[in-house]
């Protein structure tokens, strides 16, 4: 990477010690995102209560999506500011042999998700999702949400687990190994979600793969191309394109009581 600050020296490189070390620090980092996040939700969930005389329940969902962003923003931005140097992570227009990862990477991830889905109408596998929703919500709310999952989420999670975590461990030890190490720390930040909206543990597991194989195509599209623009357009678009995947196999409403997010 351009900056020095976060090359490690010859010595350090791909020594176990050194390999440790940064495994820690990306698990506090993690850690850290998800205490302040959740006292942010606390502290705003209260304001917010408190002004208004209470919180619709649709917008719940809402409130716990915007302040867990906030916590790995908040976290990784402080990373990256004084820890790494702001060249640590690399995000430039894409050329259009990195655009060519998009469509493939896509189509992967959200063949599977389809299955998923199919396999849950067929009764095979339970519902099960990554963010808790109410039974109804308003249009208004689902406006929000829908938008948060596609232009917030993707840019600030890829930041936080291809551009940090990832990058940070495959620098002293290899990408195979960052990328793991990203996926393996991305998957269970999504496990609440999972817990409150699983109707089994078969569903949760299979979540849990799907998330799986997410985690390792954007760390895969991140390590090719070490441009930031490409994990987060696949993220994007995956959000985005599995809520109407979800809708059409499903056949159901955007707003009815389904967790398509």
């Amino acid at each position: 990477m351009a900056n020095t600050s976060a090359v490690p020296s010859a010595t350090e490189e791909r020594r176990p010690s050194a390999i440790a070390k940064r495994i820690g620090v990306s698990i506090a980092l993690v850690t850290g995102s998800v205490v302040l996040g959740l006292a942010f939700a606390v502290a705003l969930g209260f304001g917010v209560a408190a002004a208004t005389g209470g919180l619709p329940a649709d917008f719940v969902s809402v409130l716990d999506l915007v302040t867990t962003q906030s916590g790995f923003a908040i976290v990784a931005l402080g990373f990256l500011g004084g820890v790494t140097g702001w060249q640590f992570v690399e995000i430039r227009r894409p050329t259009r042999s990195e655009l060519r990862l998009v469509a493939p990477s896509l189509a992967t991830v959200l063949t599977i998700e389809a299955l998923r889905q199919l396999a849950v109408r067929q009764g095979y596998v339970g519902v099960a999702g990554t963010l808790s929703t109410p039974g109804e919500m308003s249009a208004t709310a689902v406006a929000i949400l829908l938008g948060a999952t596609v232009l917030l989420a993707p840019p600030v999670e890829e930041l936080f687990f291809r551009g940090v975590v990832q990058q940070y461990v495959a620098d002293v030890a290899s990408p195979a190994v960052g990328i793991a190490v990203a996926t393996i720390l991305f998957v269970p930040v999504h496990g609440f979600g999972i817990l409150l909206t699983a109707s089994s543990l078969m569903a949760a597991v299979v979540v849990v793969l799907v998330l799986a194989v997410l985690s390792t195509v954007l760390g895969m599209a991140y390590a090719r191309t070490q441009n930031l623009a490409i994990p987060i357009a696949i993220h994007a678009g995956y959000n985005l394109l599995a809520v109407f995947v979800a809708i059409g196999v499903q056949q159901v409403s955007l707003t009815a009581e389904f967790p398509v997010f």
